[in-house]
């Protein structure tokens, strides 16, 4: 975040914060860049187009290559955790189209 940011207080559940935290601490985030990302993430269809992007790389302080190993990270926990649920084969299993 810059000093240009505004501050912004408001009041939420304790649970909720809790859980923000550690998915920040996942993502190598802090709350606040987290809860911008993710507000940011929810406005997407309005406004830039590239406003995810922008945030997500505020948070990583410019450092494109650390954005690209912690979104490439996040990508492959989230299909791994598809493949566990069974809802999706194994990443190494090839496809109808790839035969």
């Amino acid at each position: 975040m810059t000093k240009k940011d505004v501050q912004v207080n408001f009041r939420m559940p304790e649970e909720l914060k809790a859980a923000l935290e550690k998915t920040a601490s996942a993502n190598g985030r802090s709350l606040t860049a987290e809860i911008v990302w993710r507000l940011s993430e929810s406005l997407s269809g309005v406004g830039s187009p590239h406003l995810s992007l922008e945030v997500a790389l505020k948070a990583h302080d410019g450092d494109k290559q650390a954005l690209l190993i912690s979104e490439t990270k996040k990508l492959r926990e989230f299909f791994e955790r598809l493949e566990q649920e069974g809802r999706l084969p194994p990443l190494d299993t090839p496809t109808k189209t790839d035969e």
